[in-house]
């Protein structure tokens, strides 16, 4: 509308990744093999503690930043042994060597390779709490009414902010921790932010698009 293109010819349709998000936690859902798969995969999933699932890549956050956020994680896990930490570490030599020389060898520490999409996801569903530096991550998760804290300074997605479904923690260590602690210790601040519309979409992109195709 800035660039005066008519309203009227505007189609808001929503991000088709939520479609594909739903279609993936309905075939888990109806899927006892892959179940079984997830089962086998990751165990500690069966833990009854809280869980906070990270992931961290983007270069801006290499050296002294991931250092200090993973050394702020260890003292979470040692100071909340009911909280499962499980760490997506991405390949990069600059994350995965900080990541398993600060993180690695703790009980309630879980380092794992970036899995598939669809283990995602049930990764996702089973978090209690999200940290991020991902843009897909902080689309997706508001749709499964799971807080994100982004660890950044500040994001291209504003509408989850703004919605509150995302929460920028930047990207000091301890800062992160107290956010952390605070969501997890404070049941009115994690509902708060943790049962929002999504504001990138509600799983029906593609049917939007095929109605407004048919009407053409």
């Amino acid at each position: 509308m800035a660039e005066n293109i008519n309203s009227q010819r505007i189609l808001v349709t929503g991000n088709s990744v939520i479609d594909a998000l739903f279609k993936a936690r309905d075939k888990i859902a109806s899927s006892p093999e892959t179940v079984e798969h997830f089962h086998k995969t990751y165990p500690f999933l069966e833990n009854t503690s809280q869980k906070l699932l990270v992931t961290l890549h983007r270069r801006e956050s290499h050296g002294e930043k991931i250092s200090g956020i993973c050394e702020a994680l260890k003292e979470l896990s040692q100071e909340k042994t009911n909280l499962d930490i499980i760490f997506s570490v991405h390949p990069n030599p600059n994350v995965k060597k900080v990541v398993k020389t600060i993180l690695g060898g703790i009980s309630n520490v879980h380092l794992i390779a970036p899995p598939p999409y669809l283990d995602f996801v049930h990764l996702m569903t089973q978090a209690t709490l999200i940290l991020t530096d991902s843009g897909g991550i902080q689309e997706e998760a508001p749709s499964l009414n799971i807080p994100v804290l982004v660890a950044r300074d500040k994001t291209e997605r504003p509408e989850g902010i703004q919605a509150g479904s995302s929460i920028l923690v930047g990207r000091d260590g301890q800062d992160i921790k107290k956010t952390i602690l605070a969501f997890l210790e404070n049941k009115s601040l994690y509902n708060k932010h943790a049962n929002i519309p999504n504001p990138f979409g509600d799983g029906t992109t593609a049917q939007r698009v095929l109605d407004y195709f048919k009407k053409v």
